[in-house]
């Protein structure tokens, strides 16, 4: 009874819901890579599921696999 409540009450419960379901189909996010000036080289959006791979994601957009490193910014919409 109490994992039931843990799983829908809590934020560790929402984070557990939202991995499980991002592996599915991914969530709502925009991915942008930063040079190490602080200006963007290239953005994506989309229903991306971002794996992350220690200092690097990977995520496929558009149908091709991109691996990032680096300066990047995951956001989720």
């Amino acid at each position: 009874m109490f994992s039931i409540w843990g799983f829908f009450y809590t934020s560790s419960g929402e984070q557990t819901r939202k991995h499980f379901w991002s592996g599915f189909s991914g969530l709502e996010r925009t991915v942008t890579f930063y040079d190490c000036d602080g200006k963007v080289i290239k953005s994506w959006a989309g229903n991306l599921n971002v794996e992350d791979q220690g200092g690097t994601i990977r995520f496929i957009a558009d149908g091709k696999t991109v691996i990032v490193g680096g300066n990047f910014v995951v956001e989720e919409k």
